[in-house]
């Protein structure tokens, strides 16, 4: 067997076009000699966890380099370097696709002796035993001819799921303004962008389209960023995507399920497309109260005490009133007195403060009622619109919670924050990051460290936190190096976090909006359920879990942005040293879930679009794919769609995530669940951080996740704490 430290590998700093087709190409060919090797003798009985291990061993080396070149494809400045990788990655997906058909290993995995299961250790047998079940799942059973019609579906899904990235990555789409049109924007902001001329050019990036969004004064700047926006890739990705969606279903009736849904979520928690579209509809009624009083708020902040006018006379009213922190709390006051008793159309009178800040016992169908009047005041002429929310949220929050993102950001250079993550997760773990300035990087701005745990080098972490041209255009954890803790020595993980904050200028340090710093914690929960993962099994190492328990780990570590223990550690002021203000910072919490309802709602929409695609849904024209969202838009949400996008023309999610974006509030759910666990004991209370990483983190795959749950929290876990959340 080769070894794999001789094995061929990629030095990022000596990369090339061609160094990429040479490696991929050896590792390929000794990966189908060791798989030759391996099927060669399948009459010879092994012991099952003999089998296992050689076989989780097999093509380690090989998915290094595939993780390699992936991450380069999404991450080099080099166009002929992201190109070879973009060529390289459908040959290694397609040997890999290959195996599920593979008769020989079949019959391998089956070679075993009689009581071996009997004695094998237990993620030993859960390994073999969803090898053997993925075989059956996966068109073994099917005749020669059917494998290889499959095989190229197969092939061809790889290849579009890559142009579909690519064409998202590679849309260079800047945006002209005059100073005019940016008025409102922070100065910082604007001295990014501006060109010699005096005019300025943004980049359809979520940090030049948030700030946009929220501060620009002019509605018709922020329509024309809004409507490029959600045209990202908008020209090449529409029939991509109903290829896509048209060949997932292909692929899942060939292999005898009814949608790609149920094909793919019958080996993750939820089990079938039903059980996911159950979860979403039921979150989706209980959080339906506190989006419409999240709208209702909004319209406050722009029409004031003329708001009840809105709603007799809806086509009359178009002044926009200042909110005043006073007449907000009185209008509060009104509407709940009145809301056990709202009537469509009925002028509104209503709802305390604490109505608005904690759930309301009234019955599901007053709530409802007021959901639906939010959606016809929405359809009217003087209803919010989508680039109108991000801003009157902003001024929500500055006027009544006198909260300042811009003024909280001097508490939050990137530097200090990952300072601070790596200061957390020592004192949760006895962690330690030593920068690794030897170590290989893909671009001068990517640095790397070596994660010890006392005198043991668990893995390494590599931070790529700024946007280039061609680069992922969006925050991801790349764990492009599989680990493994054998029994002799342990092959240490390899984990990229790929960013795309605001990159530090002469005048001052990247400093991050509280979301981004949630967003930090959210990526490192991430590389932590990596490098900290004990399981002996490559295929059940750190994130190698149900695709919809993935995000209870990264969900989970957010908590830490949250408490005023933690930001203490590092929140503080770039310039004067001054740690964040407990003021401060308790107006971050009162504020915390302005807008909770309605974040929530568009994640079910998400959710619902995803299922919608991959349940059936058959295109009947160019584009329908993306066209549909329109509805899923009117039928769940408060606000209409918008005519003249795109949005799933640049939705990367349904690529990676087909079928399975209802997992990020499926796990939201466990992860608030766990929470609650280390508010009860403190959130550095040594014994449950040690619980937490024994019976959660370090396991990996080796266990089926909801027992790790129930294990963690010694009970069956429920949704109560996530309903919770979302009130103040």
């Amino acid at each position: 067997m080769t070894s794999i430290s001789v094995y061929p590998k990629l030095n990022f700093e000596e990369i090339s076009a061609e160094a990429i087709a040479q490696t991929s190409s050896q590792a390929l060919e000794i990966a189908r000699e060791k798989l030759n090797d391996f099927c060669a003798n399948s009459s010879s009985e092994w012991l099952l966890e003999e089998l296992v291990e050689q076989y989780d061993t097999l093509f380690l080396p090989l998915s290094h380099v595939y993780g390699s070149i992936y991450l380069l494809a999404n991450t080099h400045q080099s166009e002929q370097v992201r190109q070879a990788a973009y060529t390289a990655m459908p040959q290694i997906a397609a040997f890999y696709s290959q195996l599920s058909t593979n008769e020989a290993l079949f019959e391998r995995f089956k070679a075993i002796q009689k009581d071996s299961k009997a004695h094998a250790p237990a993620p030993y047998l859960k390994y073999w035993t969803e090898s053997i079940e993925g075989f059956e799942k996966n068109g073994l059973m099917l005749s020669k001819e059917m494998r290889e019609s499959l095989q190229d579906l197969k092939n061809e899904l790889t290849q579009l799921g890559m142009d579909f990235q690519k064409n998202i990555n590679a849309d260079n789409t800047l945006v002209d303004f005059s100073k005019e049109e940016l008025e409102g924007l922070p100065n910082d902001f604007l001295e990014k962008y501006q060109q010699e001329d005096g005019s300025f050019k943004l980049p359809l990036l979520e940090n030049s389209y948030r700030p946009v969004m929220e501060y620009a004064n002019s509605v018709e700047t922020r329509h024309k960023m809004y409507l490029a926006y959600l045209n990202r890739a908008a020209q090449t990705n529409p029939p991509l995507l109903d290829k896509i969606i048209q060949k997932r279903q292909a692929l899942a009736q060939m292999l005898g399920f009814k949608t790609y849904s149920d094909y793919v979520l019958s080996d993750r928690m939820a089990k079938n497309a039903q059980s996911a579209q159950q979860f979403e509809a039921r979150v989706y009624e209980k959080i339906k109260l506190k989006a419409a009083l999240d709208y209702i708020k909004l319209l406050f902040v722009k029409y004031g005490q003329n708001l009840t006018s809105l709603f007799t006379r809806p086509n009359e009213l178009c002044a926009t009133q200042v909110l005043e922190e006073q007449s907000f709390l009185q209008f509060e006051q009104r509407l709940v007195d009145c809301l056990q008793s709202i009537a469509l159309l009925e002028p509104l009178a209503a709802c305390s403060a604490q109505a608005l800040s904690k759930p309301l016992e009234i019955s599901g169908e007053d709530s409802n009622r007021l959901f639906d009047f939010c959606r016809l005041i929405a359809r009217s002429p003087n209803g919010l619109r989508a680039w109108e929310m991000s801003f009157l949220n902003r001024i929500l929050l500055e006027r009544v919670y006198a909260l300042d993102k811009e003024k909280i950001k001097v508490y939050f250079p990137l530097q200090a924050v990952l300072e601070g993550v790596f200061s957390i997760a020592g004192k949760l773990f006895d962690l330690n990051f030593k920068a690794s300035p030897q170590t290989s990087t893909w671009h001068e701005s990517v640095t790397a460290y070596e994660v010890y745990h006392k005198q043991n080098l668990l893995g390494f972490l590599y931070l790529d936190l700024y946007p280039r041209p061609n680069k992922f255009t969006h925050f991801a954890c790349f764990g492009f190096n599989a680990g493994k803790q054998a029994t002799a020595e342990r092959v240490q993980p390899h984990v990229a976090l790929v960013c795309n904050f605001d990159a530090p200028t002469d005048a001052q340090p990247s400093l991050l909006t509280h979301n981004h710093v949630e967003t930090v914690f959210h990526e490192f929960g991430h590389a932590l359920h990596n490098l900290v993962s004990r399981a002996a099994l490559t295929g059940q190492f750190g994130t190698s879990v149900a695709r919809d328990f993935v995000e209870v780990p990264s969900q989970w570590f957010e908590m830490w942005a949250w408490d005023y223990e933690s930001l203490s550690l590092f929140a503080k002021h770039y310039q004067t040293g001054e740690v964040l203000p407990k003021s401060l910072f308790e107006s971050m919490i009162a504020a915390k879930n302005v807008g909770s309802g309605l974040g929530c709602l568009q994640q079910v929409l998400y959710g619902q679009y995803d299922l919608l695609l991959h349940n059936g849904f058959e295109p009947s024209f160019e584009g329908h794919s993306v066209a549909v969202w329109s509805e899923i838009q009117e039928k769940y949400g408060i606000t209409a769609s918008v005519p003249g996008t795109c949005f799933g023309a640049g939705f990367g999610h349904l690529i990676g995530y087909g079928s399975g974006y209802y997992g990020y509030l499926w796990a939201l759910v466990y992860a608030i669940d766990c929470q609650s666990v280390f508010k009860q004991k403190g959130i550095f209370d040594v014994h449950t951080s040690h619980r937490w990483l024994e019976n959660v983190l370090s396991l990996g795959g080796s266990l089926a996740e909801k027992d790790q749950i129930v294990s963690f929290l010694g009970r069956e876990p429920d949704e109560n704490a996530f309903l919770e959340s979302i009130w103040p």
